[in-house]
């Protein structure tokens, strides 16, 4: 299949590259392609979604696991970063959903 794709583009290779950025802006296009004010809401709830647990939710949990390495805690202390660390986590696990819900978004959005 991959060969065939690559028939039509001159022997180029089938490679797109994406950023969040480049995602999030997708995601407005088709808002503003369907025109209506939920699909602003839900795609714009999305893609602040998408950009907080792809971008904002890794930079705070290495801030946390640097302020656990480096300052002095003590029992308390440790035991309130570690929640915390694992609340992050937690976040960042939803990424996958949100890719997955975008995915969807974009195979709906041809059949419509």
């Amino acid at each position: 299949v991959g060969l065939i794709m690559e028939v039509g583009q001159d022997f180029e290779p089938a490679v797109k590259h994406y950023s969040v950025f480049g995602i999030v802006g997708l995601l407005f296009d088709q808002a503003r392609f369907m025109d209506s004010p939920a699909q602003y809401v839900g795609l714009g709830t999305l893609s602040v979604l998408l950009v907080l647990t792809s971008l904002v939710t890794p930079l705070l949990l290495v801030a946390y696991l640097l302020w656990l390495w480096f300052a002095p805690t003590t029992g308390t202390a440790m035991k309130s970063a570690l929640i915390k660390i694992e609340v992050v986590k937690a976040w960042q696990y939803v990424e996958v959903y949100i890719i997955s819900v975008i995915i969807a978004t974009w195979q709906v959005g041809g059949l419509s």
